[in-house]
């Protein structure tokens, strides 16, 4: 079973393919995946929480992001 079950020809993707083409995980694996794009030169990353674009997010990630990512990347 896959995470998203989508209706691509592929069907279904694992959460590994998943996370190639985003930046997915617990508050270590964002902060190492955010720290490589920094030392790229990226000085901004839009943020959408959730895996389908414009999901309502819940208050709980918006307070992670507040409270874990962002002060860990000054």
């Amino acid at each position: 079973a896959g995470v998203l079950s989508g209706h691509s020809p592929q069907g279904a993707v694992s959460w590994e393919e998943f996370r190639r083409s985003r930046i997915a995980g617990g508050v270590p694996e964002v902060m190492d995946r955010l720290g490589a794009l920094r030392e790229l030169g990226v000085d901004e990353v839009v943020v959408g929480l959730g895996a389908v674009p414009f999901q309502l997010s819940d208050e709980e990630d918006i307070e992670l992001i507040g409270t874990e990512i962002i002060p860990g990347l000054s």
